[in-house]
């Protein structure tokens, strides 16, 4: 019995953060798609909520009008087909769903920074918003050059961007968690 526990007790000591990280990601994501549930009309829909905080709408618009304003500095004219697509005057549009604005993998990110950085709150606040940051650039430029993409015919519609490109966001994301952890390990 006692080698049970034992052997248990260091199982849990060994794997502790990394089933944080997973328990953790895991609950936030499930909040995302209860938030998502109450914020769209229909089903739970919390009327309160969709209207005042509605994290979600924020953050497409923030991505959407960001690539419009790029696209227009850019000579491009752009507008807005409904709150989630943004097209080029006489071209194509794009469809900014949920499981592309970068939730989860902003998500991932900041869950890995809380529980992996053994470092001060304001060193992990800094992290996070950087990451988050980035992330974001990243799916505004994607935004932004899919839109140009399409509208020169430089790739098809029927091209699955979206799976090509968390792909590649995951091997980003996974970058930053090594460069994380070989600056983390130079305690600086």
């Amino acid at each position: 019995m006692f080698h049970k526990v034992q052997f248990y007790t260091m199982f849990i000591n060994e794997y502790k953060r990394p089933l944080l990280i997973t328990c953790s990601f895991i609950l936030v994501y499930l909040f995302h798609y209860l938030a998502i549930a109450a914020f769209a009309e229909g089903g739970l829909y919390w009327e309160f909520g969709a209207t005042n905080i509605n994290y979600i709408k924020w953050f497409r618009s923030l991505q959407l009008n960001s690539a419009s304003f790029i696209l227009n500095q850019f000579g491009y004219s752009t507008y807005f087909k409904n709150i989630t697509t943004l097209a080029i005057e006489n071209g194509s549009g794009i469809v900014l769903v949920y499981g592309c604005l970068g939730v989860d993998v902003i998500s991932l990110w900041s869950i890995y920074i809380i529980f992996s950085d053994d470092g001060s709150y304001k060193r992990k606040l800094i992290w996070i918003i950087s990451g988050s940051v980035f992330i974001t650039f990243l799916n505004i430029l994607r935004i932004t050059i899919l839109l140009i993409a399409f509208n020169k015919n430089w790739i098809n519609q029927s091209f699955d961007h979206h799976t090509f490109y968390n792909a590649i966001l995951y091997l980003i994301v996974i970058g930053f968690i090594l460069f994380h952890k070989r600056l983390s390990n130079g305690n600086y």
